[in-house]
């Protein structure tokens, strides 16, 4: 048998031998991958994009819708308002500003529609450009009291935030409120605050001692009262809180000075301010009790006033002393005691001299040297003043400018000088309301004085200083015989 040997054939050959990978389908599947991937990037995108777009319009269309509802809210509240107000708009996708201008007129504004104009383009500089907002200005009127009215221009603006589907009110813009008479509409003056020459010099007494109780100074009693008197003329800065003088020129080194109306109450239009700052600042009475002041004139004298406050000390009684400024200045300690004891103090002329007959200087020199005695004493300018015989006219009351007491029952100690005597006078004449004239310089008036106190308080008087029984209401230019007897001086 031959042997035969096996020998594949050549395409067995060819088949058997190891393949190479082919290039040109390793490009195709690739560029097939990057194809896929470049389709799904720019549906990917576009739907991103679709997406943002689509986002933009739905908070575009939730801004309009809540903004008109905002608006319909502002529209109401300023139909209630109390003004009457001409609506302009401007509106685009992302902001709307929206302008009320009042149409009332006799406004407390210079160019109302110029500061309406001025305070909305700051609110729009504040708005960033990417938010959708809505700027709303307009002037907001505030009735205080019965005479005074309240204006202020504002702009708010309020950011919509699409997450929370609400608009977020931002920081108001508020200009400096302006205050107006509501019977003339226009800003309220210094004249309208203050409303005679009596009140302007009786705010001038007030600052005097202010700027006393503010001085360390022990020379600046000269310099206080030598400080001109303020006028209408003067600046004057209102609020309804307090009020700013710029004062004349003088050398006590104050300019300007504030005074609370507290301080002021007697001498202003309360209308025109804020009431709780006035709330507790006059006496008041009773209209169930009767009332009766006493009051001592010519002291202090070492003799007899010490005596006299040792029995009002024991009878927790309050009087007023008109004293003589020489008789201050030789009793210093007594002067100091009246005050100290919570008694009222006066001025009585420095030598008990009548004024009507002096010259200016002579009055202006009988005056200051009073007060500048009891103010060393007592650390107190006297407000009031008693004139010697009770003797008063028009050239003396505009010099001495402060309000002048009289009284409606006189004792007649300094004629009659009997106990019994000036006891049964005050008894028998005094009625609710009356000022009662006695002297603490002569004994027999000291020795009446707790029988006279004893049958007042059993008829139901309550004693009391001048300035309780007038409610502190007492003005220079004027005199006063008791309650609801007041007269301007002529």
């Amino acid at each position: 048998m031959n042997k035969s040997t096996y020998e594949p054939s050549r395409s067995r050959r060819r088949n058997s031998q190891p393949q190479k990978p082919n290039q040109s389908n390793k490009g195709k599947n690739l560029f097939t991958l990057l194809s896929i991937l470049f389709v799904l990037g720019v549906f990917g995108g576009g739907y991103w994009i679709f997406t943002i777009k689509n986002n933009e319009v739905m908070a575009t269309e939730h801004f309009a819708d809540n903004a008109k509802v905002l608006l319909a809210d502002i529209q109401e509240e300023r139909d209630q308002s109390g003004l009457a107000n001409k609506k302009t708009i401007d509106s685009s996708d992302q902001l709307k500003v929206v302008v009320y201008t009042p149409q009332k007129a006799n406004l407390p504004f210079e160019d109302l529609e110029k500061d309406l104009q001025t305070i909305t383009e700051k609110n729009k500089e504040q708005t960033k450009k990417d938010e959708m907002a809505v700027i709303v200005s307009k002037v907001t009127l505030r009735h205080l009291t019965d005479q005074m009215d309240r204006y202020q221009i504002i702009s708010e603006r309020y950011r919509w935030n699409e997450a929370k589907r609400e608009f977020i009110k931002e920081e108001t813009l508020e200009d400096s409120p302006l205050y107006a008479s509501q019977q003339t509409g226009k800003m309220i003056t210094a004249k309208d605050l203050i409303p005679s020459e009596a009140d302007l010099l009786g705010i001038q007494q007030v600052i005097q001692q202010k700027i006393l109780d503010q001085s360390d100074d022990k020379t600046m009693i000269d310099k206080v009262l030598a400080l001109p008197a303020i006028s209408f003329d003067s600046e004057f800065t209102y609020s309804p809180e307090k009020l700013t003088v710029v004062l004349p020129k003088n050398d006590t080194g104050v300019d300007k000075i504030t005074l609370d109306y507290k301080e002021i109450a007697a001498f202003i239009n309360t209308e025109f301010v804020d009431p709780s700052t006035i709330e507790g600042a006059l006496p008041t009475l009773d209209p169930n009790k009767k009332y009766a002041a006493l009051t001592f004139d010519d002291g202090p004298n070492p003799a007899t006033t010490p005596k006299l406050l040792d029995i009002l000390k024991e009878k927790n009684v309050k009087a007023t002393f008109f004293m003589i400024g020489e008789n201050v200045t030789a009793n210093k300690e007594i002067a100091k005691r009246i005050h100290e004891e919570g008694h009222e103090v006066g001025s009585h002329t420095y030598t008990h001299t009548p004024l009507p007959g002096l010259s200016q200087e002579q009055i202006q020199t009988e005056v200051r040297k009073t007060d500048k005695a009891i103010f060393e004493a007592t650390g107190v300018l006297p407000q009031n003043i008693r004139a010697p015989y009770g003797a008063v006219d028009v050239k003396t009351a505009r010099i001495t400018a402060k309000p002048f007491i009289e009284w409606s029952v006189d004792s007649a100690d300094w004629q009659t000088k009997n106990t019994e005597s000036i006891k049964r006078q005050v008894l028998s004449q005094t009625y609710n309301g009356t000022l009662i004239l006695m002297h603490d310089i002569h004994p027999e008036t000291v020795d009446a004085v707790p029988a006279i106190i004893d049958g007042l308080q059993k008829e139901g008087y309550e004693l009391v200083t001048v300035d309780t029984l007038l409610s502190s209401r007492q003005k220079p230019l004027h005199q006063y015989f008791g309650v609801g007897d007041e007269r301007v001086v002529d």
